[in-house]
C-alpha cells in the first residue's frame, strides 16, 4: 500500500468549468472619476449562467483590459487561451493558473489612468490540491499595465493562479471529502477539498483520491490504492444509482484484506453523492471481486461502516460533583447523577478535568484540583486508584483516544503533551507547541489530528496539528486557524475546543476581551464558522460528543452550572454544582 502521493500542479479533475453569473456587477472597474473602490455584489443568482470569455477589444482602456481578464479567468478553459490574450507577451506563457485559486473579499479593482490595482482583504487560498486555507491578511496586486507593439494595453503582472471574488467563490464552489486511511489501516480519515459546484461527479472525486492527500495531511495518512492505479475515463451511474468504477489491472494483485481497504476508500468517498446508491468494480471491463458484494457484484454504500472516522460511542454525559463522579440521566430535571462503580464514584476532592473511556466497563481519569496529578481507575467495585502522572504544573483535562490511550498536556513552565499507555506516561514530542502556553486540546475522532488552543504574546489562537503514534509519538505540523468568516471576525479569545464531527470543531470563544465566552462551530479548515449559543454565560469549559448528526455538547460554568445543547441557541441549564464534565472517548 502507498503513503499519500504528492500532488503536482493543479490536477485536471479540479479544473472544471466554473459557472459564472452577474459578473458585470461583481467585477466592474471604474474607468473615470475619482479613485474609489467598487460596490458590493448584488443578490445571488437563481441559476448558473456560463459566459463565453471574449478576447480584448481594440483600443480598450487599462481598466477594461483588467475587467476582461477577470471575466476570462472565471470560466475554465484548458489553457486559458483567451485569458492569456490579455497578458503582455513576455508573461503570457509563464502564467500558471493551475497553481491556486486566490479568493479576495468581494470588491473591484481601482483604476487611476494607466494604473489598475486590486487591494482587498484576502479571504482564502485554495491550493493546487484543492485544500482551503483561510487567510487574515490583505491581497494587493498592481497589474502593471503596459502597451504592446500594436499600442494596445496589456497586463504585465498577472496573479499567481486564478483570481476570484468571494462572492463568486461562495456561490460556485463546494467542499467535499476524499478519504484515506490512518497508518494502522484501522480507520478512514477525511481530507476536505474544494471543487467547483456542479462538478462533484464520481469521476471528479475518485481522481482526487488517486492524486493523493492534500499537502498538510499527507504525512498522517496512507492510501490503500496501489501506486499507479488509473481510473477509467468516466464513472457511469445507472438508473438505480449503481456507479461502475473501472480501475487498471494494478489492483488485481491485492488480497481480500487489501481489496476491502481499497473498496472502503472508494465507497466512503462516493457516498457523499446523492445520485449514487451502490458501487460495482470493474477491471478491463470484467467484474472485480471485493468482499461484501452481492451476487451481482454490487457493493452498497453502507458497507465498511466499521472504518468510520467517527467511532460509535455511548453519548452519555459524565460529570464530577461534590458527591463524586457519575453519568447523568437526561430524562429528569435537574439531571440525576448515577455514581460510577469504583474509587472515583465517590471521589469528593476537587477535580480540574475528567475523561471517561469507551470500554464496556469504562475507566475514568481525573486531573486533581491543583492540576499536578493524573489519576485513573476502572469502574469496578474493587478497582484501585492509580496515579499515572504526578509532579506536573497546569495539567489540562485528559482525553482518551479511539486506541484507548490517555492524553493530557501540561501548561506550566514546561509545556508539553503526555500519553499514558498501560498506566505508564510517555512524553510526546511537540516542538512547535512547546513555546507557548497550552490552554486546551482535543483529539479528532480518527486520532490523526489534534485541535489546540494556545496562548502567545499576541493572545490566544486556535490551530491543528498532526499526531504520529508509535514508540516515539509526536504532535507536529502545527497550522494556525484564523477565525474569520465571510469578512466577519470570529472570537478573538478562545478558551476551549472539542470535535463535533470528523471535520468540524466546537470552540468556546469571545469576540471582545471582556465579552462572554460562547460556543462557535468551526470547520477544520476555517472555511465556515458560526456562533451557536447566546447569553451572558460565565463559561469555563466546553465538551462535545462527535457525531454524524447534531453533536451533543455541554458547557460548564464558573459557578458549577451545566448547560446542555438541545439545538443551536438552545442550551438550557440542566444541573448545578458541576466541577468537570466529559463525554466518553
Amino acid at each position: 500500500m502507498t503513503p499519500g502521493r504528492r500532488r503536482g500542479g493543479w490536477p485536471a479533475w479540479l479544473l472544471l468549468p466554473l459557472l459564472v453569473a452577474v459578473l458585470t456587477s461583481c467585477l466592474s472597474v471604474p474607468t473615470s472619476g475619482p479613485v474609489e473602490s467598487g460596490g458590493t455584489a448584488g443578490p445571488a443568482p437563481s441559476g448558473p449562467v456560463e459566459i463565453e470569455p471574449q478576447p480584448p477589444a481594440a483600443g480598450a482602456s487599462p481598466a477594461l483590459v483588467v475587467e476582461g481578464f477577470l471575466h476570462a479567468m472565471a470560466n475554465y478553459r484548458t489553457d486559458y487561451t483567451v485569458a492569456r490574450e490579455y497578458l503582455a507577451e513576455e508573461v503570457r506563457d509563464s502564467w500558471r493558473p493551475e497553481r491556486a485559486v486566490i479568493v479576495y473579499d468581494s470588491g473591484s479593482p481601482v483604476s487611476t489612468g494607466e494604473t489598475v490595482v486590486l487591494d482587498r482583504p484576502l479571504v482564502a487560498v485554495v491550493d493546487a490540491g484543492g485544500a482551503f486555507q483561510r487567510q487574515d491578511r490583505r491581497y494587493r496586486i498592481d497589474f502593471e499595465m503596459r502597451r504592446d507593439a500594436a499600442g494596445e494595453w496589456r497586463i504585465g503582472n498577472p496573479p499567481d493562479g486564478l483570481l476570484i471574488s468571494q462572492y463568486l467563490f461562495e456561490r460556485f464552489y463546494d467542499d467535499v471529502n476524499v478519504y484515506y486511511f490512518n497508518p494502522e489501516f484501522s480507520t478512514l480519515v477525511p481530507d476536505p477539498i474544494y471543487v467547483p459546484r456542479g462538478s462533484q461527479s464520481a469521476t471528479t472525486l475518485l481522481r482526487a483520491m488517486l492524486d493523493g492527500p492534500t499537502s498538510w495531511l499527507r504525512e498522517a495518512v496512507v492510501s490503500a490504492v496501489p501506486e499507479g492505479t488509473e481510473l477509467g475515463l468516466s464513472i457511469p451511474v445507472d438508473a438505480g444509482g449503481v456507479a461502475d468504477v473501472s480501475l487498471s489491472a494494478t489492483v488485481d494483485a491485492l488480497n481480500n484484506e487489501q481489496r476491502t481497504r481499497m473498496a472502503a476508500q472508494v465507497v466512503w468517498t462516493l457516498r457523499q453523492l446523492p445520485q449514487i446508491t451502490a458501487v460495482r468494480f470493474l477491471v478491463d471491463g470484467m467484474p472485480y471481486v471485493v468482499p461484501g458484494q452481492d451476487p451481482g457484484g454490487v457493493l452498497p454504500l453502507n458497507a465498511y461502516q466499521y472504518f468510520s472516522p467517527v467511532p460509535a460511542l455511548d453519548s452519555a454525559l459524565y460529570v464530577a460533583t461534590e458527591q463524586g463522579i457519575g453519568s447523568t440521566r437526561s430524562d429528569v430535571l435537574p439531571y440525576e447523577v448515577r455514581p460510577l462503580d469504583g474509587p472515583l464514584g465517590g471521589w469528593t476532592e476537587p477535580v480540574a478535568g475528567l475523561a471517561v473511556s469507551n470500554d464496556p466497563m469504562p475507566k475514568a481519569a481525573v486531573v486533581t484540583g491543583d492540576r499536578s496529578r493524573l489519576l485513573v481507575a476502572d469502574s469496578a467495585p474493587e478497582a484501585a486508584l492509580v496515579t499515572v502522572l504526578e509532579g506536573q504544573q497546569g495539567l489540562l483535562a485528559p482525553q482518551w483516544d479511539r486506541f484507548d490511550e490517555l492524553w493530557t498536556a501540561a501548561s506550566g513552565p514546561e509545556p508539553g503533551f503526555w500519553v499514558v499507555r498501560d498506566e505508564q506516561p510517555l512524553r510526546v514530542r511537540a516542538p512547535a507547541l512547546e513555546e507557548a502556553e497550552l490552554v486546551d486540546f482535543a483529539i479528532s475522532p480518527d486520532a490523526t489530528r489534534m485541535a489546540v488552543v494556545r496562548r502567545t504574546a499576541a493572545g490566544t489562537e486556535l490551530g491543528l496539528a498532526l499526531i504520529t503514534r508509535g514508540d516515539d509519538p509526536r504532535v507536529d505540523s502545527w497550522r494556525r486557524l484564523p477565525l474569520v468568516s465571510s469578512g466577519r471576525s470570529g472570537p478573538t479569545t478562545v478558551a476551549a475546543v472539542d470535535w463535533t464531527s470528523a471535520t468540524s470543531l466546537l470552540v468556546l470563544g469571545a469576540t471582545t476581551p471582556d465579552g462572554p465566552l460562547l460556543p462557535w462551530t468551526v470547520d477544520q479548515d476555517g472555511a465556515g464558522m458560526n456562533q451557536v449559543g447566546s447569553g451572558s454565560w460565565s463559561a469555563r469549559s466546553l465538551h462535545a460528543h462527535a457525531s454524524d448528526q447534531t453533536a451533543p455538547a455541554a458547557v460548564v460554568g464558573r459557578d458549577g452550572e451545566l448547560w446542555v445543547r438541545e439545538t443551536d441557541f438552545s442550551w438550557p441549564e440542566k444541573l448545578q454544582g458541576v466541577r468537570a464534565a466529559a463525554y466518553r472517548g
